[in-house]
């Protein structure tokens, strides 16, 4: 219901944060892109706990390492930055 009030600009903004990886970059209704990040996996791995399947333990890991040390991508330059000093 939260995303599908969203507006042209509102999911311009979104995919434009997106492709930069930037947390802090603004994103709909004035909320951080990163807290739209949040909020999305949050919802994702409470759905996936209530199925009650087990399946949380395939999504919680990735989740928890995005969200503490950013994109793959970023970790992986990260790593090479300090590989190469």
């Amino acid at each position: 219901h939260i995303v599908k009030k969203w507006s042209l600009n509102d999911r311009y903004m979104f995919n434009k944060a997106a492709l930069a990886l930037d947390d802090s970059q603004a994103g709909p209704e004035g909320i951080l892109y990163g807290e739209w990040n949040q909020w999305a996996g949050d919802l994702a791995l409470r759905g996936l706990q209530q199925r009650g399947l087990g399946e949380e333990k395939f999504f919680e890991g990735f989740y928890n390492a995005v969200m503490s040390k950013g994109p793959f991508s970023i970790q992986t330059q990260e790593n090479e930055k300090t590989d190469n000093s």
